[in-house]
């Protein structure tokens, strides 16, 4: 049974990228298999050693989490639309930072110091805005 399957290029290390393909599937695993002939290598990039999908990939069947549809027993359907979204994480320095402000007992008086600064210098008002702005240094 055809569905359709969007791959971004996280998935295919830029190979191909955000390729919609259909591929015959009738489960998660018989659709990892399809993908590894497409993308020689991709399952090596998003399955662990006993070739299950990491869990820092996310799969979505019409816009549902597949593991709401039942995980790896969901048997597709003619015509799903599938999405794989690998997770993103980012924003180390960012991190840091926040972990220096509040750690061994801080109460991350330079990170309010910064804020309170430049509300003082008419910068900044909404924490929010604050945060972004620092964000955007990062």
């Amino acid at each position: 049974m055809p569905i359709k399957v969007r791959v971004p290029p996280a998935i295919t290390r830029g190979s191909k990228g955000s390729d919609t393909v259909e591929v015959a599937a009738q489960n998660l695993p018989e659709l990892l298999t399809a993908l590894e002939g497409l993308y020689p290598g991709v399952k090596k990039t998003i399955c662990d050693d006993a070739g299950k999908l990491n869990r820092f990939v996310n799969v979505f069947v019409n816009d549902e989490d597949i593991r709401f549809l039942g995980g790896e027993g969901y048997h597709f359907q003619d015509g799903d639309e599938v999405l794989l979204i690998p997770s993103i994480a980012g924003g180390a320095d960012w991190d840091k930072q926040i972990a220096a402000d509040f750690s061994e007992g801080g109460s991350g008086t330079p990170l309010l110091e910064r804020w309170d600064a430049e509300i003082k210098a008419g910068g900044a008002v909404a924490l929010e805005e604050f945060l972004s702005q620092q964000v955007a240094r990062c």
